[in-house]
């Protein structure tokens, strides 16, 4: 590896790093978790700061991803299919239920927040854009894992599944038959199972070859989520359906 491949190598290191910490991390930090030589970290910081792709809280000298960042993160979101297909959508599906709704992609074992959209009746979640989450205990990530091959299927499913709160799934053939479930209805629920008090449905997204591409979802607190759940899946499922058929899929 050139010096020049070296050096760019380490800026992108340093800018995910700095990516992951929404609430800032420090030189030394971004130094310990990267292995990179302090010099070349510091002259890393410099350069992005400069450039607004990064911002550098001075009461304890912490950075978090700037302006220039989140300008081309959204310029890229807003370029694919998908995101044009399904936030126009998802902003009306949110009007009509009240609450938050979700875009998800599939990657390596977890999801992918892509968009959120509050409702008028939404409470917080944890769950933020460009977070990540297994897939095997979120709905999002159930009702892809339910149209991906049996092989993907297994490698969600292997060592010891973390669980993150009493009521996640960790059995591996208990969410084998759950995801049999998933497919059969068409949609999958996480009950409070990644947070305490939160429900969520999620529907899938195919593309014109009908291979499942990403997810969307209903969420919010349990109780309200089950009092409205036939008229929440009813309008989710719609709402995915609608989005499928911009993007070429046709049952």
């Amino acid at each position: 590896m050139n010096e020049k491949n070296s050096t760019l190598d380490n800026l992108l290191v340093v800018l995910e790093t700095i990516s992951l910490h929404p609430n800032g991390i420090t030189l030394t930090e971004i130094v310990r978790q990267t292995n990179i030589p302090k010099t070349t970290v510091h002259r890393i910081v410099n350069t992005l700061k400069n450039h607004e792709f990064i911002e550098v809280n001075g009461l304890n000298e912490s950075y978090t991803i700037g302006i220039k960042t989140l300008e081309i993160g959204i310029k890229g979101l807003m370029a694919t299919d998908v995101a044009k297909a399904s936030i126009p959508l998802l902003q009306e599906l949110s009007e009509e239920v009240g609450e938050t709704t979700f875009l998800a992609v599939y990657n390596n074992t977890e999801i992918i927040y892509l968009y959120k959209q509050e409702g008028t009746n939404a409470i917080g979640t944890t769950a933020k854009l460009g977070s990540r989450r297994p897939a095997y205990c979120t709905g999002l990530g159930r009702v892809i894992l339910a149209h991906l091959p049996s092989k993907e299927v297994e490698r969600n499913l292997k060592g010891n599944l973390k669980k993150y709160t009493s009521k996640t799934m960790t059995d591996p053939q208990e969410i084998k038959e759950l995801l049999n479930e998933v497919r059969r209805k068409g949609y999958a629920q996480d009950n409070e199972e990644i947070e305490e008090g939160l429900t969520c449905f999620a529907a899938p997204i195919f593309d014109h070859l009908g291979n499942v591409i990403a997810a969307v979802s209903i969420a919010g607190p349990t109780q309200r989520m089950e009092v409205n759940k036939e008229s929440n899946i009813s309008n989710l499922l719609q709402s995915a359906e609608k989005i499928s058929q911009r993007l070429g899929y046709f049952k």
